[in-house]
């Protein structure tokens, strides 16, 4: 998961801790990734933070209300003291994040904010904005299962660090790191 608390600022625990109150659970970083601004290839409209969402004109790709990346949106926002609906959405959000990709590489939008491993993919323009931590969760008893410590070794294998590279903007060297416990 990849839930930012808009208060704390910290990743995933605290929807952890409300979704799971007397859960004993376990957080494990998985990988960092970039969020940003999926644009067309070379940028033609010279877009460059958060603010140029509300241009006139422009049609944004985001995602549906309770994906992570929508959260994260809405709190960059706010941040830049935007409101949501000053943005001019396409009218179904991506269930996916190649979702929001594809509508810029189509040129059913403008923009879509995503992640750079899917503008990478598809040759498109990327201009980061957040690294967000993205956790793997699970009850604390299976941590020490079989089944996740082999998960856990292979994670940290050289292969797995190599194709993340040619991902492009994701970032595994804390994989299987203990993020939180409780």
């Amino acid at each position: 998961m990849h839930l930012r608390d808009p208060d704390s600022g910290a990743f995933n625990e605290p929807a952890v801790r409300d979704a799971l109150p007397r859960r004993p659970m376990v957080g494990l970083v998985w990988a960092w990734r970039q969020q940003g601004l999926i644009l067309p290839p070379g940028n033609p409209r010279g877009i460059r933070d958060i603010r140029d969402l509300v241009r006139p004109g422009l049609t944004v790709a985001g995602r549906q209300n309770r994906a992570g990346s929508h959260v994260l949106l809405v709190h960059l926002l706010g941040e830049a003291g935007i409101r949501l609906d000053a943005v001019r959405f396409l009218p179904e959000p991506a269930l996916a994040e190649d979702e929001v990709a594809a509508a810029v590489q189509e040129g059913r939008a403008d923009l879509g904010f995503g992640i750079g491993a899917e503008a990478a993919a598809r040759g498109l323009a990327f201009v980061p904005l957040f690294r967000e931590r993205f956790d793997l969760v699970l009850e604390r008893r299976h941590y020490f299962g079989a089944p996740v410590q082999r998960l856990l070794r292979f994670a940290r294998q050289g292969e797995v660090a190599a194709r993340a590279a040619r991902l492009t903007g994701y970032d595994v060297t804390e994989a299987g790191t203990v993020s939180f416990c409780f």
